[in-house]
């Protein structure tokens, strides 16, 4: 098995900026960042006994809640999240595509359907085998070929 890989210069990636991004984002096992960063560690361990094996195949319970950006947001300082915009301001009306892979822990394939209920004319492409970047780390070509299909339709 090929899988593509992309390097870039520190330079290019700000990880503050970066897990300022994904902890003001996300929802974790313990809440989001409004959650109390003393009660975060309960709430995460207390998820980690619940998983299943089915629920983290192909890894296991520890691997899916010791994710970095779990670690990170773990102690990031609790801050307000804003609200999401109001039913009326969704998305312009054009297409919208949507690529995640079914083994990304990153990005579950979840979120895309939350983020296609934001959408007029979402299409979602789930690839499967694939963790994160689909587009250019994964080896079944699917993410790729959806980018071309919905690009040139």
């Amino acid at each position: 098995m090929r899988v593509l890989t992309v390097r870039s210069p520190a330079e290019e990636l700000s990880q503050g900026l970066h897990s300022a991004t994904v902890c003001a984002d996300s929802r974790f096992p313990w809440g989001t960042t409004d959650t109390p960063v003393a009660g975060r560690a309960a709430a995460l361990e207390r998820t980690r006994q619940r998983l299943t094996t089915e629920q983290t195949w192909p890894y296991d319970a520890a691997t899916a809640t010791g994710l970095g950006s779990l670690l990170v947001c773990l102690d990031w300082p609790r801050e307000p999240v804003p609200p999401a915009p109001p039913a009326h301001r969704k998305l312009p009306k054009v297409p919208v595509l949507l690529l995640g892979g079914d083994r990304d822990l990153a990005t579950p394939y979840e979120v895309l359907y939350e983020q296609a209920e934001l959408a007029h004319d979402p299409k979602i492409v789930i690839v499967p085998g694939a963790a994160h970047s689909v587009q250019n780390r994964a080896a079944n070509p699917a993410g790729r070929q959806a980018v071309y299909d919905f690009l040139l339709k």
